[in-house]
């Protein structure tokens, strides 16, 4: 009898001597909530499994009703975070001796500079393209530079830009490397025998209405290109 008090007070967790009112009352109790009995066993397994893992302040709370059990997810992110912080963040050094101030400082540098670096970028770029142009009192009349002098001195030019640009030859790109033009544009200035380019970049491309693959664009002979 002794045995069977002490494994019922320890299962159910009574505590305390009880007489046999006491203990009949109990177990009338617990035939009474005979379906929910179940439920109360799997919610010790689970208190015992948090225990382990050192979550008893969240099941003080669920059990003393100090917060409702559908913020029991937000309780332990609060402590898993207020936990974190005060242990794992102070045993890193690059985060217990973080300076916000340092750290935004650090950013302002890093822009001037990367707006420095853009900016020489562009210089170099520049003096690089000009550097392979000739001087135009140096071109001689019967090349692309020339072709072009000719046509700027006449106070009516008389070669369209499709006819100048197929003239230059080489020098048109290596004068105007880089262009800036609309799709119809390509097609009425530049000729069909034009150089091609390196890299073609479409903005706005999805109101482009793509060609058929046989269509032909403008480029070299017999390039076609959808």
């Amino acid at each position: 009898m002794t045995e069977a008090v002490d494994a019922f007070d320890r299962l159910s967790r009574a505590g305390g001597e009880a007489g046999l009112a006491k203990l009949r009352a109990r177990a009338s109790a617990i035939v009474s909530h005979e379906r929910r009995l179940r439920d109360w066993t799997n919610w010790q397994r689970v208190v015992e499994e948090a225990i382990r893992l050192d979550l008893s302040p969240l099941i003080e709370g669920l059990e003393n009703d100090d917060f409702a059990a559908t913020e029991a997810v937000r309780e332990f992110e609060t402590g898993y975070a207020r936990w974190f912080a005060f242990h794992r963040m102070d045993a890193e050094p690059l985060l217990r001796n973080f300076m916000p101030g340092e750290h935004a400082d650090c950013i302002e540098r890093f822009r001037a500079i990367d707006d420095r670096m853009s900016e020489l970028a562009s210089q170099y770029i520049r003096a690089k393209i000009c550097g392979s142009i000739p001087d135009k009192d140096g071109v001689a009349k019967s090349s692309g530079y020339g072709v072009l002098r000719h046509q700027l001195q006449l106070q009516r030019p008389s070669k369209p830009i499709r006819q100048l640009a197929s003239d230059m030859g080489d020098a048109f790109t290596r004068l105007a490397p880089c262009m800036l033009m609309s799709p119809l544009s390509i097609a009425q200035y530049l000729p069909p025998d034009q150089a091609l380019f390196d890299v073609v970049i479409f903005d706005e491309a999805s109101q482009i209405t793509p060609g058929m693959p046989s269509a032909p664009w403008p480029g070299k002979a017999g390039d076609h290109r959808g």
